[in-house]
Order: structure tokens, then sequence, then C-alpha cells
């Protein structure tokens, strides 16, 4: 808490937050004389998505853990049903896995529809000139605070 040691560590600071905006600038500044995205060699995106999701798919249906959850999680909601039976037990088990694959499926649709907006050029250099933005404005309140 001395005097010294917080000059030199609000300098270093500083450095670093100006470095951080050069950094973001200079990617910004890349990626717009880029251009548009390259695609991935030799595979359409629409066989990668598919590729990807089944290797999401069967890893989430062989996983211990979450195979545990799942039982856990029905076998706690037992106690709810009045009549605690076979059918009754089918029937909860049902309805937890309709409802994650619906919110699966609804969560797929989101991303999907977010990669078109996010994966263009234009919203990455604006997220990057945002950023460096931002990092500007730390800069030079911690520059008025060290030099004030």
């Amino acid at each position: 808490n001395k005097p010294g040691i917080k000059n030199v560590l609000g300098l270093i600071s500083l450095a670093l937050l100006l470095v951080l905006a050069v950094i973001f600038l200079r990617a910004a500044w890349k990626t717009a004389r880029r251009g548009p995205a390259i695609e991935a060699q030799g595979m359409s995106t629409t066989a990668r998505g598919k590729g990807g999701y089944w290797l999401g798919f069967f890893f989430v249906l062989s996983s211990p853990w979450n195979i545990g959850f799942w039982l856990a999680v029905i076998g706690s909601q037992q106690s709810l049903l009045k009549t605690p039976s076979l059918l009754n037990s089918l029937g909860l088990a049902s309805s937890v896995v309709l409802g994650a694959v619906t919110w699966t499926i609804v969560l797929s649709v989101a991303v999907t529809a977010g990669a078109r907006v996010f994966t263009k050029p234009g919203w990455q250099v604006w997220t990057e000139i945002l950023t460096a933005a931002v990092m500007l404005y730390f800069a030079v309140n911690l520059a008025l605070r060290l030099f004030a």
C-alpha cells in the first residue's frame, strides 16, 4: 500500500491497457482489410455442423456424470408423484427428456441465427474497435488518477 509501489503498478497497468488497445485496433484493421471469412477447406459448413452436433450428442449420452445427474433429477421428483408407478415414472422421465430436447432445439436455432450475424467480418471489426475504445477509456481514467 506504499505510494511508490502503487505508482509503479499503475504505470505497468497503463502500459498494458495501451498495448491491449493497440492490439485490438490492429486486429480490427487486419480483419477489415481481409474481408469475408474464408471457409474451412474440405468440408461444407453444413457437414461440419452436423458432425459436431452428433459428436456432442453421443458425448452427452455416454457421459456417466450426465446419466447420474438425470437419474438423480428424476429420482428426486418421485416424491412429488401422487401414485408412484412405472407409468408415472416413465411419464416424468419422458417430460424431462422432452424439456431437454426442446431446450436443445431452441438453443441450436438461436446459435445458428446468431452465427449468421456474428461471423461476419464487420461484426468482428466493430467488436475489436469497441474493445480498444474501452481499453483506452480505462487507460485515460487511470492516467488521470496517476498524474492528478
